[in-house]
């Protein structure tokens, strides 16, 4: 009996371990291939996702980012979101139509919600002329969804 005890808590504390292994190397493959959980500036977006948003069509070679955000977890297509001198651009693999172009100068109105939990992202709601609407996350880590946003509100015509 004691041979059975000792090898049943042999057995469960390897699986221990184990688990615990798996873990660390589950959010250590995340945070090395997956996007930082705050919005980046312009200048320091990943070239692996400039390389990725053109893949897609987003952006066009002479275009550069001001703004960028995804809340995925590892592939950026799961959800991002980024803003260019002219257009803010909206997209998720799992949209019914994955990709949204907004000519900055056809916004007319930003809502926001902000949440300042590093769990949940602050969203924002955009209308533009022709009375669509559209919404998006943007982490509140650092400000800088506030910053984004009041980006977006400068460039909105009639301001």
């Amino acid at each position: 009996m004691k041979n059975v005890a000792i090898f049943f808590g042999i057995g469960c504390g390897g699986l221990a371990v184990l688990a615990v292994v798996g873990t660390f190397a589950y959010f250590t493959v995340v945070g090395t291939i997956g996007p930082d959980t705050s919005v980046y500036t312009g200048n320091r977006v990943p070239a692996r996702f400039v390389t990725t948003v053109k893949d897609l069509g987003l952006l066009e070679e002479d275009e550069k980012i001001v703004w960028f955000y995804s809340d995925a977890l590892t592939d950026i297509r799961s959800g991002l979101y980024f803003a260019t001198e002219d257009k803010l651009v909206l997209y998720s693999k799992n949209w019914d139509t994955p990709e949204n172009i907004i000519p900055l100068q056809e916004i007319t109105a930003v809502q926001a919600a902000y949440d300042d939990s590093f769990f949940e992202d602050s969203e924002f709601f955009i209308t533009t002329r022709s009375k669509e609407e559209y919404s998006f996350p943007l982490s509140s880590d650092n400000g800088l969804d506030k910053r984004f946003v009041e980006w977006i509100e400068k460039k909105i015509p009639d301001r």
